[in-house]
């Protein structure tokens, strides 16, 4: 059997479920001639599509332009690995001439970066939302989704998919299998 790297996989579903959604999405955003990508970006979200993606997905604090990162079981969110996306984020906000009140960055994790939500190494603090959202207190938001405290709903179903509890992802199964979604729309 042919096993696909969880980052594929993840930039794959996020795809399927933003576009399902009318959510323009890209993938892979070089933002240097440096080998340095953004796993998923939604760029120049109207005010509709913003409050699309909050109701109907768990990215609840999108804005303009949102640049999104995802750190699977085995590549876990460290301090140098928040510096990198830091630095990624700034390469796409040059490029792009864009002010950090229209930017937010989300980095999705499959475990749980204590390390990083206890220390302050990168002068970057961050205060829990609740049920596995995490925001910086810093002007350029970065918001931390810890995949295995979130609540399992439909909408973080995309990302309870990684999560490395087997509790959770058991948990995320049987409600996925368990949901009669059909008067949905």
């Amino acid at each position: 059997m042919h096993r696909y790297p969880p980052d594929s996989v993840f930039k794959w579903i996020m795809e399927f479920q933003l576009t399902r959604l009318g959510i323009p999405i890209q993938t892979e955003v070089e933002v240097s001639r440096l080998p340095r990508t953004i796993d998923v970006t939604l760029a120049r979200l109207s005010k509709t599509l913003q409050r699309r993606v909050r109701l109907k997905t768990g990215l609840r604090h999108v804005r303009l332009f949102n640049l999104i990162e995802f750190k699977s079981i085995n590549d876990p969110l460290t301090m140098s690995g928040l510096r990198l996306i830091l630095g990624r984020a700034n390469l796409y906000m040059g490029q792009n001439n864009l002010s950090s009140r229209n930017v937010t960055i989300t980095i999705v994790c499959a475990r749980t970066p204590r390390k990083v939500l206890r220390e302050s190494q990168v002068d970057i603090e961050f205060e829990s939302l609740g049920g596995g959202y995490y925001r910086s207190t810093d002007k350029l938001p970065v918001h931390i989704i810890a995949i295995n405290q979130l609540e399992v709903t439909p909408e973080n179903y995309p990302f309870l998919m990684f999560a490395s509890s087997k509790t959770k992802f058991m948990a995320f199964l049987r409600d996925a299998i368990g949901r009669d979604d059909s008067d949905d729309d």
